[in-house]
């Protein structure tokens, strides 16, 4: 038998060298859960409670009325932010911090629209209705000019139906304005961050991937964020929280507080931790 430290030196070796092949799709990922998921216990305890309450919430929603009516956009709302949870958990559980992260801004730019839903239903509905439309009639017509006119006829008319049916409807919003309507500017901030440091191809998502080595020359960083991990995941929690809340005023669930409350304190207790 090997002694100790020489198996779990061979073992980690075999993981670099499983994630220099293979990436994240390499089966040693499941090294990685064994040994993350334990080292950030309490956060993705944390999560896995969130989300438990979060599916039952949204089971318990009572789904009345036409498809863009306030309420059904909310619940299809949630049931998107409920899958992103899920999915930023099981890329943290891997390490995957910065993919767990444009996750967490999808949670909270539909926070942005539960948010306005909450404070003014119809005209959000309305909105939202609306950028659905345009946005089909605008991909509608970049299609149409990519074919043959006789294929193009088809997508000319998607975009006629569209236009006509919103053609004095409200104007696309942007994402800074949407927060502002939800009363959610300081949460815009937050977003943009997100964009900044996970989501988008920019310098500050783009170093992770690089490390400086002790002789001053750059390596490329391949392989698990692990001291992003509490990060990602509370970005998570928070996005997702705010949502719950206006999704439980959208649908009347005075009786979500208290639960909602309790998932607060453990996280302002996780958060006091990390200080």
């Amino acid at each position: 038998m090997l002694p100790p430290d020489v198996a779990q030196d061979i073992a980690n070796k075999t993981v670099d060298r499983g994630l220099l092949e293979e990436g994240f799709l390499s089966p040693m990922s499941t090294v990685l859960i064994n040994h993350l998921v334990p080292n950030n216990a309490e956060w993705f305890a944390l999560c896995d409670r969130l989300n438990r309450l979060a599916q039952k919430i949204v089971n318990n929603a009572i789904i009345d009325g036409k498809r863009d009516d306030p309420k059904p956009i909310s619940v299809r709302l949630m049931l998107k932010s409920n899958q992103s949870l899920q999915g930023a958990v099981l890329l943290s559980q891997r390490g995957m911090t910065a993919e767990a992260e444009t996750l967490a801004r999808t949670c909270l730019e539909i926070t942005f629209w539960l948010g306005y839903l909450a404070k003014k239903p119809e005209e959000a509905a309305a909105l939202f209705m609306a950028e659905e439309h345009k946005s089909s009639s605008e991909r509608a017509k970049m299609l149409a000019k990519l074919m043959e006119p006789e294929a193009a006829a088809h997508f000319v008319k998607i975009a006629a139906e569209a236009d006509a049916a919103y053609a004095k409807g409200p104007n696309k919003i942007r994402i800074k304005e949407l927060a502002e309507r939800a009363n959610l500017a300081d949460q815009y901030v937050y977003y943009r961050t997100l964009c900044a440091v996970s989501a988008h191809p920019s310098i500050s998502s783009l170093d992770r991937f690089i490390k400086v080595n002790e002789d001053g020359l750059l390596s490329f960083n391949v392989g698990p964020d692990e001291d992003g991990i509490p990060f990602a995941l509370m970005n998570t929690v928070n996005a997702h929280l705010w949502g719950l809340g206006f999704f439980a005023i959208v649908n009347d669930m005075d009786d979500t507080e208290e639960h909602l409350n309790g998932i607060r304190a453990e996280r302002d207790r996780l958060l006091m931790a990390m200080v």
